[in-house]
């Protein structure tokens, strides 16, 4: 008899728990992230019962282990990667839509605590490197940086950026410090409030300073099981590259002579070819081009929400038409970009001639400087972008070397990148 109460007794209480953790799943999905008491007019809300409040905290600590319940198990997490001045911005306003959170360039303000920053020293260490494009801190330590992008697209806190950074600091391989994260380390709430929308179709992050790191961006991401369902393998010509960067005034070889030409080349390419041969074969891995996006923007912002199992958000459908139509010769957007008396900004994405920038690194580089980029970039144009001097050779003979291009030259380059595109694409 005494036996058979006890299990009655351990029945009633399961079936308690099991309740109660319904009702807090339920009550993850309904409303997280956990809302914080504030002041209002109404007195319901300003008296919040002690079940809420005990019900809110215990949705917190169980977050990990419901996480697979809650909505944003079926967001997608998009990463875009690629050098500075390569159509990294133009990439990202594909994401720039109601129901996704976009995150630009997040490590250019991020900051960790002073006294890690007075720790690094550039001259001994070897994991991290200066960075003097940053706004709080002049260093990059690539797991630590990659660790908090993860964070930032699953919109969630945890002190593993910090652990991370603590050991790059103190000089500790990237693998190993990837080897000790931990990968149960406690969560500390969402970063970002629209996470929280239950028609949120995704989060992208872009950013330009985690070249040549890819691989261990991938084995994060497995380890801590933080899935990203798209990379963004962004490039551009180097020679396109390097002009764009002369005219910004960053980013820049030491001078311009080939010697000191050819170490820029050597390791921006070398970042990229470690970064194809890292995302080669995986289905979350994309590599784009810069100049088949400028051609034909609809189409290849299309294939990438396809990839996603996604519609493409209708104000990101017309800004793409736009972009599609100026490349074409249209005068749909005649006047835009924010540069002012139609004159594009440097940093901005307004509607404008994108094949025009095909050939405009012949008229900015010397060719010493021509050559040094073809000899240290050997392997990223012959992979990448062996069609490259064709089109811009027919391109250069239709228009007679002259800025202007009429509407049927840029229509005919146009098709030819396209052409070119969809045979890559379907590989």
């Amino acid at each position: 008899m005494n036996r058979m109460l006890v299990g009655l007794l351990v029945l009633l209480v399961g079936l308690s728990a099991l309740s109660t953790l319904m009702y807090v799943t339920q009550k993850v999905s309904d409303s997280w992230p956990p809302h914080s008491h504030t002041k209002t007019s109404s007195a319901a809300a300003a008296a919040p019962s002690e079940v809420e409040d005990s019900t809110g905290l215990l949705a917190f600590k169980l977050m990990p282990l419901i996480q697979q319940k809650r909505p944003d198990a079926n967001r997608k997490t998009v990463i875009i990667t690629g050098h500075g001045r390569s159509g990294s911005t133009l990439t990202g306003s594909i994401f720039r839509a109601p129901n996704w959170v976009f995150n630009y360039e997040p490590l250019k303000l991020h900051d960790w605590p002073a006294g890690l920053s007075k720790r690094f020293d550039p001259e001994t260490n070897t994991q991290c490197r200066p960075d003097p494009l940053q706004v709080y801190h002049k260093m990059r330590c690539p797991v630590a940086d990659m660790m908090y992008l993860l964070d930032l697209a699953h919109c969630r806190t945890t002190d593993m950026p910090l652990q991370a950074v603590t050991l790059e600091v103190d000089d500790v391989p990237g693998d190993d410090v990837i080897r000790r994260l931990n990968a149960t380390a406690p969560l500390r709430g969402t970063r970002d409030p629209a996470c929280a929308r239950r028609d949120l179709a995704g989060v992208a992050v872009k950013t330009i300073r985690i070249n040549g790191h890819m691989d261990q961006l991938f084995a994060l991401s497995e380890k801590l099981g933080l899935r990203v369902d798209l990379v963004i393998h962004l490039m551009r010509d180097p020679r396109a590259v390097l002009a764009s960067r002369y005219s910004v005034g960053w980013g820049m070889p030491e001078n311009r002579s080939y010697d000191a030409t050819l170490a820029w080349a050597r390791d921006m390419c070398g970042r990229t070819m470690a970064d194809s041969r890292a995302g080669g074969g995986r289905v979350n891995y994309m590599a784009l081009r810069y100049e088949d996006l400028a051609a034909a923007a609809v189409a290849r912002t299309q294939a990438i929400y396809e990839r996603l199992e996604r519609d493409v958000p209708p104000t990101v459908l017309e800004r793409m038409r736009k972009n599609d139509a100026q490349s074409q010769g249209g005068d749909s957007a005649k006047g835009a970009g924010g540069g002012g008396k139609g004159k594009p900004h440097q940093y901005g994405v307004g509607v404008r001639n994108f094949i025009a920038q095909l050939t405009k690194w012949r008229q900015e580089l010397s060719q010493v400087e021509q050559n040094a980029v073809a000899e240290g970039c050997r392997e990223v144009l012959r992979t990448f972008y062996s069609d490259i001097d064709e089109l811009v050779k027919k391109k250069s003979s239709s228009d007679g070397g002259g800025a202007g291009d009429s509407k049927d030259t840029n229509s005919n380059t146009q098709h030819q990148v396209q052409s070119k595109s969809r045979r890559r694409w379907r590989q």
